[in-house]
């Protein structure tokens, strides 16, 4: 609040009028040029910024330029003057003048001009409409038909404009929502500025645009020739996106239900034997589609020419499909014309040659990725045709290099204890209310399941949560875990312990006989102290508590006395051992 006293304004000041004067201050380079300036509003406001200097004129008239105003008394605050209070300032003379009569107004009352002091910046920030975001890490992927909007507020003068810069082009004015055109990483910087001038410092955001839809591919294991697949034929599908990343692979046999793609092959033995079409694409993370891509096929169920089959574990993840060191890889022939003459097959490129398969054989012992190729002569020297023009020798099978693994490492496995346990010396104890958490982990193929067996006895055969032992009778115990990854390999654990359900056994004796008894309950002369011990067979006894009548529960530390007379006294018992177990008892008597 401000008031502005002097003998000037005891007199007439009819038609007078305060004048104030702008000045104006430049903005860094980064932003357009925006001048600190006063501004008025519909009702009439006068809102100032705050930063500007104020010079204060009288004047007989609207039109008149007047006199500046000083001050003799505080000249060095008032040339400039400067508003020190953020919002409603006031400029008030001491009584009013009645502008017709020229005499004070009675009764009396002061003269009062408001102005509005703002020196906050407005607040901006961004909306992003049509599509929803996708985050890797700190970085925002957007599809398609992405509309960006600025919406500020300011608390005083109010927002005069907003303007916003693409990716360092010159900052242009926001009127409404505007498109991203395409795809591209994108830098959006804005800011806002009130209507007295005063400017928010820009902001920044970053996001990408995605408007490239994933590509999609599919590999054949099992036997086919050109487009005819035999029973033991699986399909698997895999995608890739360079942006956004790949959500999901969609796929659809002939005019059946579309289904989402889990990662492990598509058996195509349930159909029957004919013409059959396979159509699949991929979404990315921001729901760009993939072309749809459409293969036809033969099933041929009745005699297939060449067939291959993995005989043991396999397991797709993240683009690559994982076997074990025990997977073996059998090949069959069959051709129902000239007859087949032999099979040739070969593991890796490095300086090996086709050999002749006559049983099954392991993929190899060495982690990492591998190529198995292979082909078939029949007796009129027709070879197997490659279906996807690698080589006409041999068709490349199933999987290339990017997406073979072999995975030979166990995974770890771990346990850990939810509530009281107990260990002296080797020895663990456990209560009936301890649970167990297993928790395993594999970086290759990942965690198959993990089963455990409690004294031999197979207690789960998928374990889903942490498990207690309230079913156990007291006593030793061993408990043995297998973890398994996605291609069987397993490691074992196991650890023995004694269950320990039975509570401490509660002692108690009082120090003096008893001279009577008293409705059916003994009679102790005050004097008497009662003495308390437990005994625990197992982990020992931890903590004995007592309370005495309605008192409060206590620690028991050496004996109870000081009890009531002529009443009866009641005294509960409490004792617990190291792992929980608890024992209750309750003793009555009476003291004279």
């Amino acid at each position: 609040m401000y008031r502005i006293f002097g003998t000037s304004f005891f007199y007439k000041i009819s038609g007078l009028f305060l004048l104030i004067f702008l000045s104006f201050s430049l903005q860094s380079q980064e932003v357009k040029k925006h001048d600190k300036k006063s501004y008025k509003d519909k009702t009439g406001k006068l809102y100032w910024n705050k930063e500007m200097p104020v010079y204060i004129r009288l004047a007989s008239s609207p039109s008149d330029t007047g006199q500046l105003l000083k001050s003799s008394k505080s000249q060095k605050y008032t040339e400039p003057y400067y508003f020190d209070t953020e919002g409603d300032n006031t400029i008030r003379t001491r009584w009013a003048i009645d502008p017709v009569t020229g005499k004070q107004v009675s009764p009396k009352t002061e003269v009062i001009w408001d102005v509005y002091a703002d020196s906050k910046s407005p607040i901006s920030f961004p909306g992003y409409l049509n599509v929803k975001p996708y985050n890797i890490g700190q970085r925002k992927y957007f599809g398609n038909n992405l509309s960006v909007s600025i919406a500020a507020n300011d608390k005083l003068s109010g927002v005069e404009k907003t303007y916003y810069s693409i990716n360092s082009e010159p900052y242009k004015e926001y009127t409404d929502e505007f498109k991203i055109p395409k795809e591209g990483d994108y830098v959006l910087k804005y800011y806002s500025v009130d209507n007295v001038g005063n400017i928010e410092d820009p902001k920044q955001d970053e996001f990408s645009i995605d408007a490239t839809p994933p590509t999609a591919d599919y590999v054949l294991s099992g036997g086919t020739y050109n487009n005819i697949f035999s029973v033991h034929t699986k399909v698997m599908l895999m995608a890739k996106d360079t942006l956004a990343g790949v959500g999901k692979i969609m796929y659809q046999l002939d005019e059946g239900k579309e289904k989402t793609y889990t990662g492990k092959a598509i058996s195509l033995a349930s159909l029957d034997n004919g013409d059959h079409k396979f159509n699949f694409y991929a979404l990315d993370n921001v729901q760009n589609k993939g072309k749809t891509r459409t293969f036809n096929f033969y099933l041929d169920k009745m005699a297939p020419i060449l067939s291959s089959t993995i005989i043991g574990d396999q397991f797709a993840k993240d683009g690559k499909i994982y076997f074990s060191g025990r997977s073996i890889l059998k090949l069959t022939g069959v051709d129902d014309k000239a007859g087949l003459k032999e099979i040739k097959y070969k593991v890796d490129e490095a300086g090996t040659e086709f050999m002749t398969y006559s049983e099954p054989f392991y993929l190899p012992s060495i982690s990492g990725l591998h190529t198995v190729k292979y082909y078939a002569l029949d007796n009129m020297q027709n070879k197997t045709e490659t279906q996807r023009g690698i080589d006409a020798k041999y068709e490349n099978y199933v999987f290339n290099e990017e997406k073979i693994y072999v995975d030979l490492t166990a995974p770890k496995v771990y346990y850990k204890f939810q509530g009281t346990n107990f260990v002296t010396r080797d020895t663990l104890f456990l209560s009936g209310n301890t649970k167990i958490k297993l928790t395993g982990v594999d970086s290759e193929s990942g965690i198959g399941k993990i089963v455990y067996k409690i004294d031999g006895v197979p207690a789960s055969e998928n374990y889903s949560g942490a498990f207690d032992l309230n079913k156990l009778k007291g006593g030793v115990h061993k408990i043995e875990i297998i973890c398994y990854d996605n291609v069987s390999n397993k490691t074992n654990k196991d650890f023995t312990f004694i269950l320990d359900n039975t509570p401490p056994k509660l002692h108690y004796f009082y120090s003096v006989a008893p001279y009577g008894t008293r409705d059916g309950y003994k009679v102790y002369s005050k004097y008497v102290t009662v003495y308390l011990a437990a005994t625990d067979m197992t982990t020992g006894v931890k903590d004995i508590y007592y309370k005495v009548n309605n008192a409060k529960e206590l620690k028991y530390t050496g004996s109870i006395s000081g009890f009531s007379t002529n009443i009866l006294n009641t005294v509960k018992l409490r004792t617990i051992d190291k792992l929980g177990n608890e024992s209750i008892e309750e003793i009555n008597f009476y003291v004279k």
